[in-house]
């Protein structure tokens, strides 16, 4: 287990890139399939650019087998500064404005619903990909635990976003429950947010 720093952000994006190719959100955002990997390269770079320096990004070791990404519910927001120093442009160029504003809306819709069902202070798991080649041997474990650690030192509890149904009792073993189940309106993809309430 590493935590990725800034010039690792490349290697962070590349792998979850790969990890979401199959992803139902984001076959919505970049229904092309030849070119997914390439253009969610740009949005996992700013996500994990934005938490590299306000949250907790996380390799499982230096081969980049997977990574997550975690935020305290405070940082949960970015500003224009931000979404200027993290990527946003870079973003912007190279998916243009049709995709940008799939991914804006989602984001809105999905926000939303976080802030209703969980307002006080918490960890976000933002993101967990897996590099296909090694699913099955234990990574989720090994990318789980320290952004769980973290909550449970904190004595907070735990929320994320799920679009995969697949997913649903992976994230059940750890201790998360569905607490809301939808559709991002404008597209059918089902969401699914679960909490985890703190260990301690």
């Amino acid at each position: 287990m590493i935590r990725i720093t800034k010039n690792m952000l490349d290697d962070s994006a590349k792998v979850l890139s790969g990890a979401f190719g199959d992803d139902p959100l984001f076959k919505f955002f970049f229904p092309g399939d030849s070119t997914r990997c390439n253009l969610a390269f740009f949005t996992f770079r700013f996500i994990a650019a934005h938490a590299c320096s306000k949250g907790f990004v996380f390799a499982a070791s230096p081969s980049f087998e997977g990574v997550s990404i975690w935020l305290h519910s405070q940082v949960l927001e970015r500003g224009i500064i931000d979404q200027l120093r993290f990527g946003a442009l870079k973003m912007y160029s190279h998916q243009g404005k049709e995709i940008i504003k799939r991914q804006v809306d989602a984001s809105s819709y999905m926000k939303s619903i976080h802030a209703e069902i969980l307002p006080g202070r918490h960890i976000y798991l933002s993101t967990i990909g897996i590099d296909k080649q090694h699913r099955g041997r234990g990574i989720a474990s090994v990318l789980m635990a320290p952004g769980l650690e973290i909550a449970d030192r904190g004595n907070m509890p735990c929320y994320l976003d799920t679009h995969n149904e697949q997913n649903l009792g992976l994230y059940r073993r750890y201790g998360f429950n569905v607490v809301h189940e939808g559709v991002i309106p404008g597209s059918n993809v089902r969401h699914w947010a679960m909490i985890r309430r703190s260990q301690r």
